[in-house]
């Protein structure tokens, strides 16, 4: 768990306080029109939902997450992974310990981290591990998450720690 110092350095000065954080930020979308740009990367970068993440080996990933605007609190039923939205792409990724009340399973060469009663809550930080596959270097992760009824809300980009 992070304690208050570290918690403070994950968020950005300039977020918003409130207000509705499934609006997606337009300075942060890597793909405005997905039917024009052909990227699988098809959804928006979500403000709200901030993470980092450390490697405690090679390929073993420790993954923060946490919402910091109550109109995404309650709302994080899933995270998907998936190797083929990184960059540069990954060869698989394997869930390895998943925070209390929630789950994970293959989803084709990628993981999901689910729960169906422990959604995210604000200011609730939780890890998540897991495994990957990969050649290239490793930048940012991009995490899909999605609500109850498994509908993408947008992507996360975890930033190294």
């Amino acid at each position: 768990m992070l304690n208050r110092s570290s918690t403070a350095s994950i968020l950005h000065s300039n977020e918003p306080k409130g207000g509705d954080s499934i609006k997606k930020d337009p300075l942060e979308n890597p793909n405005p029109d997905p039917e024009e740009s052909g990227s699988k990367t098809l959804k928006d970068i979500l403000s709200g939902i901030r993470s980092n993440y450390k490697l405690p080996s090679r390929d073993v990933i420790d993954l923060y997450i946490h919402v910091v605007d109550e109109d995404l609190s309650g709302k994080i039923y899933d995270i998907e992974i998936l190797p083929e939205v990184q960059d540069p792409e990954w060869e698989s990724a394997d869930g390895l310990k998943s925070p209390q009340g929630w789950k994970f399973e293959k989803m084709g060469d990628g993981v999901q981290f689910y729960t169906e009663t422990a959604p995210l809550l604000m200011c609730q930080g939780v890890w998540f591990t897991f495994k990957i596959g990969r050649k290239g270097p490793l930048q940012d992760i991009r995490l899909h998450v999605t609500d109850k009824n498994h509908e993408n809300l947008g992507i996360v980009v975890s930033k190294r720690k």
